[in-house]
């Protein structure tokens, strides 16, 4: 199931050193990320389909127009994907990087904080 959301972050965030940083800007700012017909949406998105946000009100939303159907995943379980990808990808980076790397992560985990506990 989560196939999916491995692929499409791979794709989006790790094809490059400033993807990543790019994605974890864009992700501790509350913005989803779109890139060709992959996007990732966030639970706070004020795009997000009224029917999302019931239903999947502490999930991320990864969308790919030809490859249905979308798939939501709970915070905590991406957090947690995030923060281990993150750590394996930074082990070889500089420090002014990996300083604005975790940055944007903590950043992330203040953000949606409520999100976590909503789907614990």
């Amino acid at each position: 199931m989560y196939n999916k959301m491995y692929h499409y972050l791979s794709l989006l965030c790790m094809r490059g050193k400033r993807n990543f940083l790019y994605g974890l800007k864009l992700f501790s700012e509350g913005t989803g990320f779109q890139q060709s017909e992959i996007m990732i949406e966030f639970p706070d998105s004020p795009d997000r389909e009224e029917c999302d946000k019931i239903s999947y009100s502490d999930c991320v939303g990864f969308y790919n127009d030809y490859d249905p159907p979308d798939l939501f995943v709970p915070m905590q379980e991406f957090l947690d994907y995030l923060k281990k990808t993150s750590e394996t990808y930074l082990e070889d980076k500089d420090s002014d990087y990996k300083e604005q790397a975790n940055l944007y992560l903590r950043k992330i985990y203040k953000r949606y904080s409520d999100y976590i506990h909503k789907s614990n």
